[in-house]
């Protein structure tokens, strides 16, 4: 609503009548509680041997903002992966070539 300006209000007044603030909250609480639990499961698996790294929290953050992704379910490819520094295993490489096609790039969906 904020992109279309304060004279497209009226027109989402009928929208946001239908929704509760505890709906609203409790959708919020929602989304916080999926970003805490990513970041505690990637701190307790992918990045068990360094505890005080602060990769979990940066990689939790990363998806949890959704002008990265713009959409659930969209693949992430291997390439944003080592990007934001997951401990992934680039199947595309020499040494795995004969087991897997080009197309297993992608290792991630949201």
């Amino acid at each position: 609503m904020a992109a279309e300006g304060p004279a497209f209000t009226p027109a989402f007044v009928p929208l946001l009548n239908k929704y509760t603030i505890g709906l609203l909250r409790a959708c919020r609480n929602a989304a916080k509680l999926s970003q805490q639990l990513a970041e505690d499961w990637l701190r307790k698996y992918m990045f068990a041997k360094e505890p005080d790294s602060p990769k979990p929290k940066a990689i939790a953050d990363f998806f949890a903002k959704r002008s990265n992704t713009l959409s659930h379910n969209r693949p992430i490819g291997i390439d944003k992966c080592l990007e934001l520094e997951m401990k992934v295993i680039d199947l595309r490489k020499d040494e795995y070539s004969e087991a897997c096609s080009e197309d297993l790039g992608i290792v991630v969906r949201i």
